[in-house]
């Protein structure tokens, strides 16, 4: 990959031999409305580790905390979280408000508000908050199948109203390969809304059928428009004016079946696939606010593609290589709202932890 490296100053926001930490996921801003604070997750590097999920890790001692930005010291707001590998505790804030929500466990979540200290306990397996506050995506048990990520489903704030947006098995008739696969094989997850809020991005994989080429779909809020995208390979995100997708995707390179990542764009509509970026690289895609750039990581470090060259620009090192699965850490770097700093998880000190750049 052709690249220079941008002046940015990086600071090490977390820093314990004892615990690991991270901030939630590239599409989940870990910043406060106001920008004041930040909100990370940890657990103890030696802890009861045990078997999540498809393909991570968990410990039942996970712990909250935020993060004042101008003194950089932090403050743990609530403990006995079910940590993940790959997520930590999947804390998010309310988008108005000093409000934090995580999942405390399974089956449930919980609402802490910062301003009066009340925390209140809620069923349901939150995903994504509603850009208005006011409705969470969820992963659900579909009513036909029996397992985690069947369908997905929406939910009030408050964890009232849960039901069921759409199932596995009506986005399997939608799709152009069905054929390759059954329903019962489909996992839908890493939904994300579009910036206005009125749908919703999903995303399906495969696990019992390697090389079965995976899909995005779209689903209007109230369910009544469904439909498919695009086969994509890895990741994918909205462009900030909601009116393209920006996600991973293999080129051929060759008569012996070689294959390279790309990103990619495709319209909302599903029209205009086409290549964003002509350079073997892509991993979790996040596009600036104002869209001139795109940030991501690779095994090296931290970079952002600027569009208008396009030019890859490094902005921090990693000391030393770690262990990239969902066992080990993902960087997930990830913008502030207005695109002045960027925070990443990191485990060259040995153990996850949480990274910031200033651009300003």
């Amino acid at each position: 990959m052709m690249s220079s490296r941008t002046p940015a100053k990086v600071t090490q926001l977390t820093r314990d031999p004892a615990w690991e930490s991270q901030h939630t996921y590239y599409d989940i801003c870990p910043w406060s409305h106001d920008g004041r604070f930040v909100v990370v997750s940890s657990a103890p590097v030696d802890g009861d580790w045990t078997p999540f999920g498809h393909d991570t890790l968990a410990c039942r001692d996970g712990r909250v905390s935020v993060i004042d930005m101008a003194s950089l010291q932090p403050r743990a707001v609530a403990t006995g979280a079910v940590y993940m590998k790959h997520g930590g505790a999947f804390c998010m804030w309310h988008p108005t408000q000093h409000r934090i929500y995580y999942r405390q466990n399974e089956e449930s979540f919980a609402r802490v508000d910062l301003t009066t200290g009340t925390k209140d306990l809620l069923p349901g397996r939150l995903r994504q908050l509603s850009p208005d506050g006011t409705t969470f995506a969820t992963l659900l048990k579909s009513p036909h199948q029996g397992g985690q990520g069947t369908a997905i489903g929406i939910m009030r704030e408050d964890g009232a109203e849960d039901r069921e947006l759409v199932s596995r098995e009506r986005l399997h008739e939608l799709t152009p390969n069905r054929r390759e696969f059954r329903p019962d094989d489909m996992t839908l997850g890493n939904t994300k809304w579009r910036p206005d809020g009125q749908h919703l991005l999903i995303a399906m994989w495969i696990y019992p059928c390697p090389g079965v080429r995976r899909s995005l779909y779209i689903v209007s809020r109230d369910g009544a428009e469904v439909r498919w995208l695009t086969h994509f390979a890895h990741h994918h995100s909205w462009t900030p004016d909601g009116q393209q997708i920006l996600f991973n995707d293999r080129v051929s390179v060759g008569e012996d079946g070689a294959s390279e990542p790309r990103m990619f764009f495709i319209d909302f509509d599903g029209t205009g696939r086409r290549v964003a970026v002509d350079e073997p690289i892509g991993s979790h895609p996040l596009m600036h606010p104002d869209g001139t750039s795109i940030l991501d990581s690779d095994r090296d470090g931290v970079y952002v593609v600027r569009l208008d060259g396009p030019r890859v620009e490094r902005l921090a090192a990693f000391a030393r290589s770690f262990d990239g699965s969902h066992h080990g850490t993902h960087p997930h770097p990830v913008w502030n709202p207005d695109g002045s700093s960027i925070l990443y998880n990191s485990a060259e000190s040995g153990h996850s932890e949480v990274y910031h750049i200033s651009l300003a």
